[in-house]
């Protein structure tokens, strides 16, 4: 109905009005009229006849005062909230009842909605402002907006347009020696998830790889996990769609710096011998041989430090 708001059955405001009149005007009126209206359960019955689907909307609230039972399909779209004080039953296959608005309020117990031949399906907008009052159902489902998604479980159901996120970090100590690259070993101790609501379950794929902001050594360093993502949702067993959660991070790093390693003991084989001039090393006043030699003027260079020129030992 576009009107503002419409009582099924029950007491409304100022300017509303009763609707008691052949079932094929009753939507082609309601959803055409302005103001409060008031419809009885047994003109909705002689519109949602079997193989029908009855489509009811309006732009505030839709209130159900007293039951009603059909056998064709039931919609009813209000703009605002969606309250049962009273039971909805349809004989309809497929989706035999669907209620659709801001808010859901069922005052009508456990069984408020009967398909005995098909499923119902709720969509609101957060479980938070939500009644469901004891309704069983089949699934939850996130992130779906009535009219557009498709729905994701099978059986009754409960769909919001809220989508929740999960907020992911790492957490303890994430640490290697340096190797010149960004990779990082993460565990499952490293992962703290947080988000849930409506007390559901969610089980999380934790990847045991992840890389450093940069390869260099330092401490503090942020790291962010590769491929991180929701196994499963459920609550009370049943499935959950609809989460969804980003990459985690956190300044929890640490590449440790790696100590040269030691080079070979050459004390045993000192290795080969050079021999420099030694007039390059000493200054002219100061080569002074005691005797002629050939081999007076080489400074010999080994592994093992520098042994000055043959006889000069004993001078410099």
């Amino acid at each position: 109905m576009r009107s503002p708001q419409a009582t099924v059955d029950g007491q409304s405001g100022a300017g509303s009005l009763w609707l008691v009149q052949r079932g094929a005007d009753l939507a082609d009126t309601l959803n055409n009229s302005a103001g409060d209206q008031m419809v009885s359960p047994g003109a909705i019955a002689k519109a949602a006849v079997a193989g029908s689907t009855l489509t009811l909307q309006a732009s505030n609230d839709i209130t159900v005062n007293s039951a009603i039972a059909v056998d064709g399909a039931l919609k009813l779209v209000a703009g605002n909230r969606l309250t049962l004080n009273a039971g909805i039953t349809s004989q309809a296959t497929g989706t035999a009842i669907e209620l659709a608005g801001q808010a859901f309020n069922n005052n009508a117990g456990a069984n408020a909605l009967a398909t005995p031949n098909g499923r119902w399906l709720v969509w609101s907008a957060n479980p938070a402002g939500d009644t469901r009052g004891g309704l069983a159902y089949d699934f939850k489902q996130y992130n779906a907006s009535y009219g557009s998604s498709t729905v994701a479980g099978a059986g009754n159901g409960f769909l919001y347009s809220l989508a929740p996120t999960l907020t992911a970090q790492l957490v303890g100590n994430v640490t290697k020696p340096y190797d010149g690259t960004t990779a990082a070993t993460l565990a499952a101790g490293n992962y703290a998830v947080s988000g849930t609501i409506d007390g559901d379950t969610v089980a999380l794929h934790t990847p045991t790889t992840g890389h450093y902001d940069t390869p260099g050594v330092g401490t503090g360093k942020t790291v962010t996990s590769s491929g991180l993502g929701i196994t499963s949702a459920e609550n009370g067993g049943k499935p959950v769609y609809g989460y969804q959660i980003a990459q985690a991070s956190g300044a929890v790093g640490t590449i440790e710096p790696v100590a040269p390693i030691p080079g070979p003991d050459t004390s045993a084989n000192p290795g080969p011998r050079y021999d420099v001039a030694w007039s390059l090393m000493v200054p002219a006043e100061k080569r002074a041989v005691p005797e002629e030699r050939a081999d007076a003027n080489l400074l010999q260079v080994e592994a093992g430090g520098m042994r000055l020129p043959v006889g000069m030992e004993a001078i410099y």
